[in-house]
This record gives C-alpha cells, structure tokens and sequence, in this order.
C-alpha cells in the first residue's frame, strides 16, 4: 500500500499508511489529518491528498502554493518517490512497490585494469540521506561549526568549534558561541562531545533554549545531530558536522596520480597490451586494483537498473598479454606520438579518480544527495536550496501583497529579481520571473496608490492639528485669564496669537475679550485681593525652596521635615508644590531605603562570612543613612557579641602568657603582644576586647 513520508526541517516527523477511499486534509487546522504547525506559508487548510485512478494533491489555500518539480503548483499526479514542499515541510510519496534504500545495493563496477587509490573505508551504513546521524563512517574525522541563520534562512555567520570536548554559549564574551543579544543569559547553553556523540544543555537561562521547535530541560542533555536546529529567542543556529579533512585527502589523490607517472607502464594503444599495476606511493591512503576497490554506494544506487558503461574500444584490447618489453616502448618513444597518448590516458584516469573522491566525499557529507543541473533549465545556475529560497521569498512577498503591507512586498520581490539578474537569468523569459515581475509591478502601483491616500490623510491631519492648536491655545489662554483676571487686551492677544493668525473669529476668543473687559470694571477692588492672593503664593514657594536647598545640601532627614511643612500650610498653590512636596518625600524615603538596604546587605554578607567588624561598620553607616531605623542599633549589638564569642579566645590565651610571662616575641614562641595586636585589628574599638587589649600594649610599651 503506499505510504506518504511528512519530513520538518529534514526529520522525519510522521509516515502515513495512505487509504484510497479516504481524503486527507493537510494543514494548521486542529484535526488535520497531515498536521502542520503555524507558519508563514501555511494555511488552516492547506491542501488536500485524494485517490482518482491516482493519488493527487490539490491545494485549498488561496496563496500557499505547493513546490513541486521546480515549480510552484496548485494541483498535480503523484508517481513513484514524488516529493514536494511547503517551507519547512518535504512530503515524499513512496507507492506500494517502492523500497526504501536501508543498506548499501551491491552492483557490478568496472573493470579496467588499473589501480584506483581509495580512501579507506569501514562500515559504511547508508539511510535516510537527510539523517546524518544514520552515516557512520570510519577513518572520517568531523568537525562541528555553528551556523548562524538570518530571518530569510540565509547564512548569516559561521562558527568553527575549537578541538576540545565542550562549547558554551551565550551573551558573555568568554564564551565559545557568542549570542548577539542583551535578553539571551549569559551562558543559555552548552554543547559537548561524547566520543562520536554531540549533546546540547540548557545551562539553567531564562528565556530557555530549543531544539527542533521544542523546549530543552534545564540541565539535562539532549542529543544533536547534524542539521538540527538550535532557537533561542530571535537568534536561529543549525548544528552541522563536515569533513575536515576533505581537502587535505583529495590533493592527496592528486599528487598521488602524478608521483605514480614516471613509474608506470604505459602501452601504445593501438597494440592492444594491457597496463601494468601502477606502483604504491608512500601516503595515507590505501591502495585497491579494481577488483578490489569497490564503488561508493552513492553511484551503486544512481545506476540501479542500467547497464553498466563499458568502452567500446577497450573490447579491442587483450587484457591477458604481458607488458610491451623495453626496447619495443623505446620504438615508439622516439616518434613522440605514443607519449603523448600515454599522458592522454593518465589525465583521463587521474579526472576519473577526482570525480569519484568528490562523489564519494559528497556522499559522506551529511547533506541530502542534489539532481544534475539541466542546462536547458533556465534556474540550472541556482542551488535548489537557493531556488527554494527564492520560492519562499515570492510566497512571503504574495503575503505581504494581500495583507496590504505594499512595500515589503515590493523590497521581497525586489530581492528576487537582483538574485535572478546577479546569477544571470534571463528572467523575464520564465514564468515564474513573470509573475514576480507583475508582483513588482502591483506592488508599484499599490505603492503610489497608498501614497495619494497617505498625502490626503497629511492633509486632513494638518487640518485636525490646526484645529487641536487653536483649541489648545484658546484654552490655555483662558486658564490664564482665569487665574490672572489683570490681563490685558494685549497680553491676552500675544497669549492667543498663535490661534489668532489661524481664526480670529473663534468663539471662545470673543468670550475672552468679553470676559477682560469685565474684569477691568472690577479692576480697583481685586487689586488688594490680588496682592494678598501673590503674597500667600510667594510665602508657599519660600518654604517649598527652602526644603528643596536641604534636599540639594545632602540633609535629606531635613528635607523631608521641610516637605512635610510645606504639606500642611493652608496656601494657595497654583504650581502643585504640594503634590510635589509629596512626591519628593516618598523619593527621599525609598533613597534613603535603597541606600540602607546596601549597606544592611553588604553587612549581612560580611556576617555570614564571619567578618564581624566589616559588618559591624556596614550597619553603622546604614544606621547613619537611616537613624529613624532603630533595627540598626540591636543588630550591631548583636554583632558584637559574635565578635566577642571570637576574639575571646584569644584574649584568654594572652593573659595566660602574660602570667607565665610570655609578653616579650621570642623566636618560634608565641607571645601576649601579638594576640594584643591581632585583637586590636578584629575588635571594633567599642569592642569589648579593644580597650582591653590597648591598655595592655600601653603598659608593655608596645602601641
């Protein structure tokens, strides 16, 4: 029966035992037979999989379409091991006969007679090509690197891991993987090295650490592979392991090739001789004739079902005839014609064993195996990572269109068209160039459009706006009429001039000059009251300035008396130095607080850590920060007696050496002057001890 294969970020995820009488719907949507978790490009129902003489996809979003073939599609017949793809999902299609490649298929090689140098090779296990955990091959030594991904899944940076067993990232600068984030811990997360075995924990952080879209444990290890996917926060990182000798082994194969020259046996190739076995060369690789070598299973499995090459001119050679012996070589040698030829052949061998080291390093690669390049295909010059981009790229610029976000949509399709024109293509000869060029070109017009709507929106807000100045200028002159009825025509109209220039005939400007020639009437008998009201006024600010200098001197206790004054005077305040008097209070107090705390909390470490006179001194200066807290005083109290508990001792044993008349230092002996002085630096000099220990020194002579 065939089966439909759900792979996210290239895991396998879920296989599904396809029924014909039955009709699958794929999507977001709870309850979805093919459920997939909210994206970007997924719809609640996204497309549907149903069985018609065939089994067909049919897509029910109206902009997610399906990648399939190269192409963006919205309905199409599956065959067997179709494959297709909605960003990050793949969907591979494997119909009942179909057989999933578990181990290495065994084919007939070639068989020229020739040496192939090799790498060596053991165990090679071959699965699902998109799990690398799955390759295990031996003599291979791996590098891990961090790959730091953008918000378009490009690359974005690359990290080396160093040669040692553990890696910690995070926001520090010490650490190994650096975080670019001010909201990532310092140390989020860590990765290590178990033999051939790679595990990440979460190092306890805050804002926690994902892998695959799920949530680590604090502080418990976890198995990564190569291509899992690393989240914390905004920040996207993929976990990959690569070959770091690659290089190395293939300029090996090179100058492999080229040493062997001038030791081997060459034939001319119109004699039909056979080649002689090129000579070992002293490197590291191990040395296979042919039919011992075999072929990586990469190519065993591409030529599965044809026949396998064979040179038609090599059925005219007679492999089973000794070499040509010296003096005929010499014959041939002295026309040129035939060493020439030789090289010929030694080239050919020499590109056919560099074709085969990259196949085959390819094949190691814990990367899924990419089709031949079509050179009629116009996007042949792009990856099919990188097409799969683009894709992406357009549907992210269709959603941006229909959510009405135009320019995103314009600066995505943009994107688009400079990677087509950078690579080369022709893109306006394509169908899907078209269609990001009409996206373009929409998106332009909706643009300008959006533009016309934005400069009549700038009109009518400066309409709005002028008429908010006028409101607001008409009524704050008013408030100052009201609280200063003196004001004159002049004054009230330099106040409103602003609002004046816009419309002089406001209703609430005639009210005001009605108003001031009122007031003028009555001018003589709010003189007095005026005067009295400015004095009552200036006596509040007077004592107001007074607590603010005490605040600004430091005498913070003072100030808060000062503002409590001014709290409790029954004066006019048009300036609310009341409600700020208030305010300063509750500042002064949570300053005075935080300071204390300081020294309360440095004190209690110093405690803890039995350093009782630096604790000691701590809550003295809380206390002289804060003497309204009377907590100060019995805790140092209680200090003081753990300081005593100590220093007794001590005290003990000097007057004991006193009594034995151990004062003096002696040489290797213990003396009562130097207790005395050890008991001056612990003692506080209220201490119980210090005065002690003092007067003792003062009769010795010693202080």
């Amino acid at each position: 029966m065939s089966s439909l294969r759900v792979k996210q970020s290239g895991k396998l995820v879920k296989e599904i035992i396809l029924d014909e009488a039955k009709i699958y719907l794929a999507g977001r949507k709870e309850g979805a037979d093919i459920y997939m978790e909210a994206g970007k490009a997924i719809s609640r129902e996204h497309f549907v999989l149903k069985f018609d003489q065939a089994w067909t996809v049919e897509v029910l979003s109206r902009f997610g379409d399906i990648q399939f073939n190269n192409d963006r599609v919205r309905q199409f017949t599956l065959q067997e091991d179709s494959v297709f793809s909605i960003y990050p999902y793949d969907f591979e299609f494997i119909k009942e006969d179909s057989k999933e490649i578990l181990a290495p298929q065994t084919m007939q090689p070639m068989q020229p007679k020739f040496d192939i140098p090799l790498v060596a090779q053991e165990n090679v296990i071959v699965g699902d090509a998109d799990e690398f955990e799955k390759t295990r091959v031996g003599g291979i030594s791996y590098l891990p690197h961090i790959q730091f991904m953008d918000d378009n899944q490009f690359l974005q940076n690359l990290v080396v891991l160093s040669d040692q067993n553990e890696w910690v990232a995070g926001r520090e600068a010490s650490c190994e993987i650096l975080i670019d984030d001010h909201r990532v811990s310092r140390k989020q997360f860590k990765i290590t090295r178990e033999g051939n075995n790679y595990f990440i924990v979460d190092l306890g952080s805050v804002n926690g650490t994902s892998l695959n879209s799920r949530a680590l444990t604090p502080n418990e290890a976890t198995p990564v592979k190569s291509g899992d996917r690393i989240q914390v926060l905004d920040t996207m990182m993929i976990f990959e392991l690569k070959n770091k000798d690659f290089d190395n082994e293939l300029k090996k194969i090179q100058d492999a090739n080229f040493q062997n020259l001038e030791h081997t046996n060459l034939p001319a190739l119109h004699t039909g001789m056979s080649i002689a076995h090129t000579q070992a060369t002293q490197n590291s690789l191990v040395h296979y004739t042919s039919e011992q070598a075999p072929l990586p299973s990469l190519y065993q499995n591409q030529n599965q079902g044809m026949p396998p090459y064979v040179d038609q001119n090599a059925l005219n050679y007679n492999y089973q005839q000794a070499p040509m012996s010296e003096g005929e070589f010499e014959e041939y040698d002295e026309t040129g014609a035939d060493k020439k030829k030789q090289i010929r052949l030694v080239l050919i061998v020499a590109v056919v064993l560099v074709f085969m080291f990259v196949g085959y390093s390819e094949f190691l690669a814990p990367k899924k195996a990419t089709k031949v390049a079509n050179p009629s295909d116009p996007f042949s010059k792009l990856s099919p990572s990188e097409l799969s981009l683009l894709k992406q790229s357009y549907e992210i610029a269709t959603d941006y269109y229909f959510k009405k976000s135009y320019q995103l949509s314009y600066d995505e399709a943009q994107k688009i068209i400079k990677k087509l024109e950078d690579t080369g293509i022709q893109y306006k000869k394509t169908k899907f160039g078209l269609e990001v060029d009409d996206l373009l070109k929409n998106a332009t017009i909706a643009i300008e459009a959006q533009r016309e709507i934005d400069r009549h929106n700038k009109e009518m807000e400066i309409k709005q706006k002028q008429e908010q100045i006028v409101s607001t200028v008409y009524n704050e002159c008013e408030k100052k009429l009201g609280s200063n009825p003196e004001m004159s025509m002049g004054e009230y109209d330099e106040c409103a001039r602003d609002a004046v220039m816009i419309n002089p005939e406001h209703p609430q400007h005639q009210a005001a000059v009605l108003k001031i020639q009122a007031h003028i009437e009555e001018k003589n008998r709010k003189a007095a009251e005026q005067k009295s009201y400015r004095e009552r006024v200036a006596k509040l600010k007077s004592i107001y300035d007074r607590a603010h200098s005490s605040e600004k001197s430091g005498n913070l206790l003072q100030a808060i008396d000062e503002y409590k004054v001014v709290l409790r005077q029954d004066l006019p305040d048009p300036e609310e130095l009341k409600d700020i008097s208030h305010r300063k209070i509750a500042s002064i107090q949570k300053m005075i607080s935080s300071k204390s705390s300081k020294y309360v909390e440095d004190g209690e470490k110093f405690a803890n850590q039995k350093k009782y006179k630096d604790a000691i001194d701590q809550f003295r200066r809380a206390q002289k920060v804060n003497p309204l807290d009377g907590s100060f005083e019995d805790r140092i109290a209680s200090l003081k007696r753990d300081l005593a508990k100590e220093i007794k001792p001590i005290w003990d044993e000097s007057v004991i050496e006193e009594q034995y008349n151990q004062v003096e230092c002696m040489e290797n002996k213990s003396c009562a002057i130097k207790k005395w002085k050890e008991i001056l630096e612990m003692d506080v000099k209220d201490g119980e001890y210090y005065s002690k220990a003092f007067v003792k020194l003062k009769k010795y002579g010693a202080h």
